[in-house]
C-alpha cells in the first residue's frame, strides 16, 4: 500500500534538487506534497482505515478535528500547512498588505512574498508532524 507519508520525499526533492534560487512553481508544489504527506499520515494515525471511503469522515477538516483532540499542537501545524498549501495552489498573486500598493488582492495567509521561505516552513512543518507521528526516524543525537 502506498504510504501518504513518502510524499515528504517527493516535497524535499522538489525543494532541494534545482539550482538556488528554484522556480516558484517548484516551491509552490513542494508544500502541496508537504501537505499532503502529513494530511495523509494524519488520516491514518486519527482515522479507522475502514471510514475513509466517506469522505466526510476522512475529510480535511475531520482529520484535523481528529487531531485537535489527540494532540492540539500537531493540529497547529496542521493547520499552518493547510494555509499555506492553499495558497500555493490557489493564489497566483503576490502577497500584499492593506498598507501597500501591490497588485493583487490581500489575503490573510500565512504566506511570505519569498516562495523559497514558505517552501522551508512548509518542510519544517511537515518533518516535525511526520516526526510526531512516527513516521520518520527519530533525530540524531
Amino acid at each position: 500500500m502506498f504510504e501518504g507519508a513518502d510524499f515528504f520525499a517527493v516535497a524535499k526533492q522538489l525543494s532541494g534538487q534545482v539550482a538556488a534560487p528554484a522556480p516558484e512553481s517548484i516551491q509552490r508544489t513542494a508544500i502541496g506534497r508537504a501537505y499532503y504527506a502529513c494530511y495523509s499520515a494524519s488520516r491514518e494515525s486519527f482515522v479507522a482505515s475502514q471510514v475513509w471511503q466517506d469522505k466526510k469522515k476522512a475529510s480535511h477538516a475531520a482529520v484535523r478535528r481528529a487531531a485537535q483532540k489527540k494532540d492540539p499542537t500537531l493540529a497547529s501545524w496542521l493547520d499552518t500547512l493547510r494555509v499555506l498549501r492553499e495558497h500555493a495552489d490557489y493564489h497566483v498573486w503576490t502577497p500584499s498588505s492593506p498598507s501597500t500598493s501591490s497588485v493583487g488582492p490581500y489575503c490573510f495567509c500565512n504566506w511570505n512574498p519569498d516562495p523559497a521561505a514558505n517552501s522551508a516552513l512548509a518542510l519544517t512543518l511537515a518533518e516535525k508532524v511526520l516526526r510526531k507521528l512516527g513516521k520518520l526516524p527519530p533525530l540524531q543525537s
